[in-house]
């Protein structure tokens, strides 16, 4: 019987055996008691699927655009901040990769290596997502990604917050790897409470943008923006 993986299940389960306990628990949870990802879990596999038969399938092709960017499949890597807890080459294999599968990958703030070390690797189209981490600190990394090559600024906007993991309390997690899109940054300790060790990991965070400021973000570059984690259709409207 082969035991090569079959299934995302199977590389999930491969990844739970090599990755250390502590490191795997801050993966694979979800915010405060993973109430929210339990009921995201759910509720994805409600979802049924509606076949149509006896068509023509002679030129299946499951290729799709992303803001008129060509990927091969409509299945993308999307941001997760520290990629060296799952691997050593961190974020610089994850890129190459999607390089590899013809398909987008959009780079988080928290990368362990900095958006202009991933284009360098990336064969592929990069979004960066984006804290609002203040506004120097933000149109700081927008012009950076775009010098960098970056297709589309993603601005995360239903995190104003970091949301603290009830299983990373209870392992006591200490986070030891470089935030590199803060590698550095000139700012007092009240702004940057890193160590030297770990420059950067927690850069303080701001007031939420409103919707009036966009603009303002919107204006620092020609890239398009996205607007990652609206929950309701009257803010998708808007």
């Amino acid at each position: 019987m082969s035991l090569d993986p079959i299934n995302l299940y199977d590389y999930e389960e491969r990844a739970r055996m090599v990755i250390p306990h502590n490191d795997w628990d801050t993966i694979e949870a979800g915010a405060m008691d993973m109430f929210t990802t339990r009921r995201n879990r759910t509720a994805f596999e409600a979802l049924t699927l509606r076949p149509r038969f006896l068509r023509d399938i002679g030129d299946v092709d499951i290729s799709t655009t992303m803001l008129g960017e060509e990927i091969s499949l409509p299945v993308f890597i999307c941001p997760a901040g520290s990629h060296l807890k799952a691997h050593p080459d961190g974020e610089l294999a994850t890129v190459r990769g999607a390089g590899m599968s013809n398909t987008l990958m959009m780079l988080s703030t928290g990368s362990n290596y900095s958006m202009e070390e991933v284009s360098e690797a990336a064969t592929g189209p990069l979004w960066f997502q984006l804290y609002h981490r203040g506004y120097d600190l933000t149109e700081m990394l927008v012009h950076r990604a775009e010098e960098a090559g970056f297709k589309a600024i993603c601005l995360t906007v239903d995190t104003p917050a970091p949301s603290p993991k009830e299983r990373d309390l209870r392992n006591n997690y200490q986070r030891t790897h470089e935030l590199a899109n803060f590698r550095g940054v000139d700012r007092p300790q009240s702004e940057i409470s890193g160590t030297d060790e770990t420059p950067g990991w927690q850069v303080s965070r701001t007031i939420p943008l409103t919707w009036s400021e966009l603009e303002w973000l919107r204006g620092l570059t020609s890239l398009p923006l996205v607007l990652k984690g609206i929950r309701t259709a009257e803010d998708a409207h808007i």
